[in-house]
């Protein structure tokens, strides 16, 4: 800290100071929530989850402002997966984070991983973490976990910078990152930092928040609590727009997650435009929009896997995205 002067607003656990505009102004900004919310009655919401479940038995279920994830004993490498239908969208020169309240009810047993945070699973059953950062309780071995292209690379709790020894009270846990670094927080104390020196630490950063409870080979019932579990930004998820001229035929406006903030019709009778989450015109459909008349449409939605406008005809219109 000495590099810095002496009435600095500084961190001491991740060494940054913060920084004043040229205009005196702190540089500071509201945490924006991007994916992931908070578990109301006792109704599981499809529209914002995704559950997958692996062989019989295993189960969410919702209840007193948390799920409770179990694997049952039904059937050996019985598990299940909750993850977030919505991706947190990440921009550069921002940080996101993932911030979520657990409870394990024991300490951990052979045969068993459960995780939590920000990362996308896939590969074999759709469940194995393929891009991301977690917390990872597998077998009696507790890890923070950074992964890329279904490759992870695990530092146990025992060897972090702040060692912490996991219990069955329920914690907050979070975990910072940038295209640079991941620092993996336990109730606010900065637990360990992964630096990407020479290398990026994953192969995207726009993730899901994820939750899992799986089995290999025991028939076992282990189960864990999630209070809440979201990816917020560390800033308003804005950006300069920009815009396309779209006329007839498939547009394709932009390959990843964005806004579209608008689209103006200025002529086009007798014919629709349908407006795609995708980057190639298919999939999950935003709007299917009559042309007939000209019109301003206001959306200001996030999209997560692209922007693509298909004209049926000949129109002619302004998207305005970003």
């Amino acid at each position: 800290m000495s590099n810095f002067p002496q009435n600095a607003v500084y961190d001491n656990q991740i060494g940054k100071v913060a920084k004043v505009s040229p205009m005196r102004e702190l540089a500071a900004s509201d945490p924006t929530r991007l994916c992931g919310t908070a578990f109301f009655g006792a109704v599981k919401d499809t529209n914002f989850w995704a559950q997958t479940d692996i062989n019989a038995g295993a189960t969410i279920t919702q209840g007193s402002a948390q799920v409770l994830m179990a694997t049952g004993a039904a059937s050996a490498g019985a598990g299940t997966q909750y993850v977030s239908i919505r991706t947190a969208r990440y921009m550069s020169g921002m940080a996101n984070f993932f911030r979520g309240v657990v409870r394990v009810l024991d300490t951990g047993v052979a045969g068993n991983a459960r995780r939590w945070g920000a990362f996308t699973p896939g590969g074999l059953g759709g469940v194995v973490p393929q891009n991301g950062a977690y917390f990872e309780l597998t077998g009696t071995t507790f890890n923070a976990v950074v992964c890329k292209g279904g490759g992870p690379t695990a530092k146990a709790s025992a060897a972090w910078d702040v060692p912490f020894t996991l219990d069955t009270n329920v914690h907050t846990y979070e975990i910072w990152y940038t295209s640079s670094k991941v620092w993996f927080f336990v109730d606010d104390i900065l637990r360990y930092t992964h630096n990407a020196a020479t290398a990026t630490w994953s192969a995207q950063r726009t993730v899901n928040t994820s939750l899992q409870n799986l089995n290999t080979a025991i028939t076992q019932d282990i189960q864990m609590e999630v209070r809440s579990a979201c990816i917020y930004s560390f800033s308003h998820p804005g950006s300069e727009c920009t815009y396309k001229y779209v006329t007839a035929g498939t547009n394709a406006c932009k390959n990843g997650p964005g806004r579209l903030h608008r689209i103006v019709i200025n002529s086009g009778a007798g014919t629709s435009l349908s407006v795609y989450d995708n980057p190639t015109g298919a999939g999950t459909v935003i709007a299917v929009l009559d042309t007939s008349a000209p019109q301003c449409i206001e959306f200001d939605c996030p999209f997560f896997t692209g922007l693509t406008v298909i004209a049926s005809g000949t129109v002619a219109c302004t998207v305005i995205y970003e």
